[in-house]
Parts: structure tokens; sequence; C-alpha cells
């Protein structure tokens, strides 16, 4: 559980703290091919998207991280982490998010 926590945390920092503050560079981690689902149903290149999206800021209200059971990930480590919290940009107004 312990694994979990460490590395949901790092998940956040990475992900919404740079978006927040350096977002373009997240393009460049990026494969060309990456997909990013928009509102479960519009599919993005993610590069492109990351690439083209107005300046936002995130505020994080609750993270959720719960490790995966060898058994179903070919004992591959893995977390599943689940993020709430509120997205105001440039052009929009302030929105609940769940990621």
């Amino acid at each position: 559980m312990d694994q979990a926590r460490r590395a949901s945390d790092e998940f956040v920092s990475v992900s919404y703290t740079t978006t927040d503050t350096r977002w373009r560079l997240l393009s460049c981690v990026c494969t060309g091919t990456a997909t990013l689902m928009w509102k479960r149903k519009h599919p993005f290149r993610t590069r492109v998207l990351l690439e083209t999206l107005p300046s936002r800021e995130f505020q994080i209200n609750t993270v959720n991280c719960q490790p995966v059971h060898d058994e179903a990930t070919s004992s591959q480590t893995t977390v599943l982490v689940v993020i709430c919290g509120t997205e105001k940009s440039e052009v929009t107004k302030e929105r609940h998010f769940r990621s």
C-alpha cells in the first residue's frame, strides 16, 4: 500500500503540477501515436492536444490509490489512481473533474 501511495503522489505531482506550470513540456513524453479519450468519446492524439490546450490551473481535492493484484497484471506492478478536483483555464470557468 505504501508503494501505491508513493506512486500516486508522484503521478499527481508530475501530471498536475507540471500541467499547471509547464504543461506544454508534457507533450514530449508522449509517443506520436498516444491517444487520449476526451469526455469518454472524443479521441485525440495526445501530443497534439497538449500542444494546443490553453493554460490551466488544477486544484486536487482527492487522490485514491489501490494496488492491483499481480495475478490481474501478469506480475507487473500496477496502481489504480483516481483523482478528483477542479480545473480552470483561460477560456473556461472552474469545473469539476475525475480522472
